[in-house]
């Protein structure tokens, strides 16, 4: 027999300790302040303590672990998969942090950059021991790029700042020696659609002229009639 949902009944936000305060929580209540009531409920790997607000438009409990540690998570992984804060409900010991600013600019280094990271630093543990938390709106970036992601040599910078060091690809047409973006500017198009330009030289076999010297809101005319097919490898 298919067992009844829960009514949805007036719920109230739970009291958040500080260390675990995101960016991204959204501290309000559902709409009419109702909602399905999951505090004190127990499930398999966790126990929902109360109603903590919104992550990404999706509502939010603060859970207690079994292993004991409290933690943020979706309603809808709790209900619908055992859930824990990472230590895999006390059988393994993990970071709990997955998900988090500091784990994705980690992710995101050892993808990049695999051969440019120190040994200490392909554990997460401690490279956010080293580095703390990130600020909204910060990227990682290396103070020196002829050494490798370690500490003392990375800091989090804004991302204009992260873009200042970082070589960029010059094009030179009549004579101007320009970066991309600053071709762009010229142009008067987006970086993004330059980019879709010199990209649809390169299938077709034509000249890169075409995508400095064709005006904004008009086509290049690189296309199948006069060039024939793109010359991409199958």
């Amino acid at each position: 027999m298919p067992t009844r949902k829960p009514k949805p009944v007036t719920i109230k936000l739970v009291r958040i300790p500080k260390r675990l305060m995101r960016t991204d929580l959204e501290r309000r209540l559902p709409q009419n302040g109702k909602s399905l009531d999951l505090a004190g409920r127990e499930f398999k790997l966790c126990r929902a303590v109360g109603f903590a607000g919104y992550l990404n438009g999706n509502s939010a409990w603060l859970c207690k672990c079994k292993c004991g540690k409290l933690f943020i998570t979706r309603t809808i992984n709790i209900l619908h998969r055992p859930t824990a804060c990472g230590c895999g409900g006390g059988t393994m010991q993990r970071h709990g942090a997955s998900g988090t600013p500091e784990n994705d600019s980690w992710r995101v280094m050892l993808a990049t950059y695999p051969n440019d990271v120190c040994e200490r630093w392909k554990t997460f543990t401690k490279f956010r021991a080293d580095m703390g938390r990130r600020p909204n709106g910060y990227v990682l970036s290396r103070r020196d790029r002829s050494k490798p992601y370690a500490p003392g040599n990375a800091v989090w910078v804004t991302r204009s700042q992260a873009m200042k060091g970082k070589k960029c690809t010059r094009l030179t047409y009549h004579g101007k020696s320009l970066s991309m973006r600053e071709w762009a500017v010229q142009i008067g198009i987006s970086y993004e659609r330059l980019r879709q330009r010199i990209n649809k030289c390169e299938r077709y076999g034509a000249d890169i002229s075409e995508a400095l010297s064709t005006p904004a809101g008009k086509a290049m005319p690189c296309t199948k009639d006069r060039y024939g097919r793109p010359k991409l490898a199958r």
